[in-house]
């Protein structure tokens, strides 16, 4: 568990670097993609790009408790079927 935390803390940090290595807020400014107000066009960037790599590094061990949900409750409706 406190390997999964520490390693959950260093994603941010280094999904951060990647998009400052790529150049990706000069190339949003270069795409005239910008806002008038508010929280800059590059920080909304940032958070939709790292939540879709949260939710799809969590997409596997969804699948795998799903199957097993369906798993159980298959067994489940058989055996009320038998009996």
């Amino acid at each position: 568990m406190i390997n999964q935390m520490n390693q959950n803390e260093n994603t941010p940090n280094k999904f951060f670097c990647v998009i400052k290595e790529l150049k990706i807020g000069k190339l949003l400014y270069q795409s005239n993609i910008s806002k008038n107000c508010g929280v800059p066009a590059f920080e909304v960037f940032q958070f939709l790009s790292l939540l879709a790599a949260k939710v799809t590094a969590a997409l596997p061990s969804l699948m795998a408790l799903f199957v097993n949900i369906t798993k159980t409750f298959s067994v489940q409706i058989t055996e009320m079927i038998k009996n």
